[in-house]
């Protein structure tokens, strides 16, 4: 099995070594609030899906809370503030379910149980890509650490969810050099310290000629020896919610 080295203090010190892109660029922590406080707003019906429809049911302040892109349909000036239902959200549905579950408590994604099977490698960057277009950035740390925490504890991907994992963050907006997203760099570096035995397999050959972005993007994080660092760190995501009972 070929993977990337693993710096054994950087594993020790997940926690606490945040001096990174991820927290100092990307991810703005949240200020914690009362759960109640959300559950007392209305609830909003959002239907989710193109072809195959599901139909969530979820208070409004939690997805204020978590999603610019929800705000600004709640509270702005547009026809799903006044009805409270918006009836167009082309998420797919199966990915909305895991945010969803998100905004009410912060459960699977912030666990210290590692990623395995390959169905949950796919999951969790496409959840995360997702996030980038509700604009949701404490769902993105979640997913991240996710992905992060499971590459710390040297869980092996299997190719073929390799392969799919570099194709989510194909749905991610490009960005600069120097403010590269973070767990885009993380799956490129990666990937980058397994190129020799991916190269030879048939589905990353067809992914490259799907997108062939991937193959300079990918080329950047080689380097001639195996000691390139792994690019981003984030602290594992703290509690958004604050105890409801306060001790006077």
């Amino acid at each position: 099995m070929e993977t990337p080295k693993s710096d054994k203090s950087e594993d020790s010190s997940e926690e606490t070594n945040t001096a990174s892109v991820a927290d100092s660029n990307d991810f703005d922590r949240v200020e914690k609030q009362k759960l109640s406080n959300h559950l007392s707003t209305r609830v909003i019906e959002i239907v989710v899906g193109i072809s195959d429809k599901r139909t969530f049911y979820i208070h409004e302040g939690l997805l204020c809370y978590a999603s610019d892109k929800f705000k600004i349909q709640l509270r702005g000036p547009f026809k799903e503030a006044q009805t409270g239902k918006i009836p167009d959200c082309e998420e797919d549905p199966e990915l909305f379910a895991v945010f969803a579950d998100f905004l009410y408590h912060d459960g699977w994604l912030t666990k210290r149980s590692s990623l395995s099977h390959p169905f949950e490698w796919v999951l969790v960057p496409r959840c995360y890509a997702m996030g980038e277009r509700l604009g949701s950035k404490i769902f993105q740390r979640a997913c991240l650490w996710k992905v992060q925490h499971s590459m710390t504890l040297q869980t092996f991907i299997p190719n073929d969810a390799l392969c799919q994992i570099l194709k989510a963050t194909t749905e991610l907006p490009e960005r600069t050099t120097e403010n590269e997203d973070p767990l885009r760099s993380l799956v490129l570096w990666h990937t980058a310290g397994r190129i020799s035995t991916l190269r030879k397999k048939p589905q990353f050959k067809e992914l490259l000629d799907e997108h062939p972005e991937l193959g300079y993007q990918i080329l950047m994080w080689v380097e001639d020896n195996t000691s390139n660092p792994r690019p981003s760190v984030v602290a594992k995501p703290e509690e958004r919610f604050e105890d409801e009972v306060e001790l006077i």
